[in-house]
């Protein structure tokens, strides 16, 4: 019977240690806001910072440059996100692995 509950415990352990370990932490920062001239559209530059961390060590850090073509509509700025969408622009990504 221990054998069983010290088996669940590691595989519990293990399946919190593997979700820590892939979940990771983002955050965005505007780096460039630009409004159209003539036509209710504003676009935006981000730089999206993720951590991805081994319980509270972080393993890899990667840094995202995203840009955003937004419209401006009545109270409200819809965005939608211009790279990474399966054409021909990327967002340039840089990764730290930390050793």
């Amino acid at each position: 019977m221990t054998i069983m509950k010290n088996s669940k415990l590691i595989f519990g352990l293990i399946v919190i240690v593997i979700c820590l370990t892939i979940i990771g932490c983002s955050s965005r920062k505007i780096i460039y806001i630009d409004d159209h001239p003539t036509r209710p559209m504003t676009n935006i530059e981000t730089i999206k910072t993720t951590i991805y961390p081994l319980i509270f060590i972080p393993l890899a850090i990667t840094w995202e440059h995203e840009f955003w073509k937004c419209e401006d509509r009545e109270n409200a700025l819809i965005c939608e996100k211009v790279c990474d969408k399966g054409g021909d622009l990327i967002c340039p990504t840089k990764w730290w692995i930390i050793r």
